[in-house]
């Protein structure tokens, strides 16, 4: 952290400088500042999005329902669903998705699906590199 302290020092006494400035000298010294500003406020953000497994087990998971909701019949339904309780039910209804990491598999991701009448669905997703991702059967849980 004395290396972020520093900087912060630094923007500071710059900031202090730019008072004696005037015209394009000054124009030049606060956007140099805001931009250094905007960069280190950036950086946080760019690590606190989801880890790219979990990213990808949300949009896999999240195709497969789509796909469902415009299946005719449960037969058509893609098969880690088709064995699922309760979800032939719930197939064309709207759902919000969240992960964490998977109980069963180190290197997958459990993706559940909340439904507005209490039904979630929960499905794994394994994920080795250099490899398809594998979908265990799903869970649906009724309320």
């Amino acid at each position: 952290m004395t290396p972020l302290a520093y900087v912060f020092f630094w923007l500071a006494r710059r900031f202090m400088r730019v008072q004696d400035m005037q015209g394009w000298q000054r124009w030049k010294v606060l956007i140099l500042n805001a931009l250094i500003i905007l960069a280190l406020g950036t950086m946080p953000g760019l690590y606190s999005k989801f880890d790219d497994r979990a990213e990808q087990g949300l949009t896999i998971i999240n195709g497969i329902l789509q796909e469902t909701a415009r299946a005719t019949t449960p037969e058509t339904y893609p098969i880690p669903l088709l064995r699922t309780d309760g979800f032939s039910k719930h197939h064309a209804a709207a759902f919000t998705l969240s992960q964490s990491p998977s109980a069963y598999s180190t290197v997958g991701v459990d993706v559940t699906a909340y439904y507005e009448d209490g039904y979630t669905l929960r499905c794994t997703v394994v994920l080795y590199p250099g490899q398809e991702p594998y979908l265990s059967p799903c869970k649906g849980i009724s309320p």
